[in-house]
């Protein structure tokens, strides 16, 4: 599994810019650049709280892949070995890119 370094601080599943999720998947299908992917797993954190479903924070992530286009996607899974999502003061989904997004 890839390295995952989240800076979407806002969202729920966020922790030290790690992910409290077992699988983000990144969307994007026809992408051409990183603005044009998302993180569809971004949840707002309107409470304060983290939401980890019961699992600890972890640099590693399971990242199912739609931007068809990416060099990193194999079968619709990233095969980068780190990944960023970018998105500091993201308050939905489109807020959020991939940014080690790399068109073939």
């Amino acid at each position: 599994m890839p390295i995952l370094n989240c800076s979407a601080e806002s969202c729920i599943y966020n922790a030290d810019h790690m992910c409290g999720k077992d699988t983000i998947q990144v969307d994007g299908r026809t992408a051409g650049k990183a603005d044009e992917t998302c993180c569809a797993a971004f949840r707002e954190n309107v409470d304060g709280r983290a939401a980890n479903n019961g699992r600890e924070a972890s640099p590693t992530a399971d990242i199912r892949c739609e931007a068809e286009t990416c060099g990193y996607n194999s079968q619709c899974r990233c095969h980068a070995a780190s990944v960023s999502i970018s998105g500091k003061d993201a308050c939905c989904s489109g807020d959020t890119r991939c940014s080690t997004f790399r068109c073939r």
